[in-house]
C-alpha cells in the first residue's frame, strides 16, 4: 500500500497564527527521592508534534479536506506525506552575501522538504469564518 500525498488543491502553507513545533523528545527521566532528575536517551525515534492551522477559501476545499481525512486516511488513522510548511519551497542562499543560489538557467534553487506525518490524537476542528472561508485546526505528528 502506498502512502497518501497531501492534496495539491489544499493549502501547502499553514497560518503563522497558532503554529507551534515541539521537537521529538526521546529522553527518559528518572526522579530519585533526592537530587536532580536523572536523564538518559531512550529512543532515536521520537515524534515531533506540530500544531498547524489552515485557511480554506472555498466549500470545495472544505470537502476535499474532509474527504482526505475520512476516506483517504481512514478517519485520520493513516500516515501521509505533506510539504514541510516552513522549509519547503524556500530559496537556497549563498552563505556569504545571502543571495539566492541560481541554476545555469538563472532559476532559484529551492529546498524540497517533506514530512511523513499523521494527524494527532485530536481530530481536526473546522471553524466557519464567514462566507465560504473556514479555519481548520490540526495537530500533526511528524514521524521520524
Amino acid at each position: 500500500m502506498s502512502v497518501a500525498m497531501w492534496p495539491t488543491t489544499l493549502p501547502q502553507l499553514v497560518l503563522l497564527d497558532g503554529y507551534e513545533e515541539q521537537p521529538g523528545d526521546g529522553r527518559l527521566f528518572f526522579e530519585p527521592e533526592a537530587g536532580p532528575p536523572l536523564v538518559r536517551p531512550q529512543t532515536q525515534a521520537a515524534v515531533q508534534q506540530v500544531a498547524a492551522d489552515l485557511w480554506l477559501d472555498t466549500l470545495d476545499q472544505r470537502e476535499i479536506f474532509l474527504d482526505f481525512w475520512r476516506r483517504t486516511l481512514s478517519q485520520g488513522a493513516l500516515p501521509f506525506w505533506r510539504p514541510d510548511p516552513v522549509r519547503h519551497g524556500v530559496s537556497l542562499l549563498a552563505a556569504p552575501g545571502g543571495a539566492p543560489l541560481l541554476t545555469a538557467a538563472g532559476l532559484r534553487l529551492l529546498v524540497s522538504a517533506w514530512w511523513l506525518c499523521q494527524f494527532g490524537r485530536a481530530a481536526p476542528r473546522l471553524v466557519p469564518l464567514g462566507g465560504t472561508a473556514w479555519r481548520v485546526s490540526t495537530s500533526l505528528l511528524v514521524l521520524p
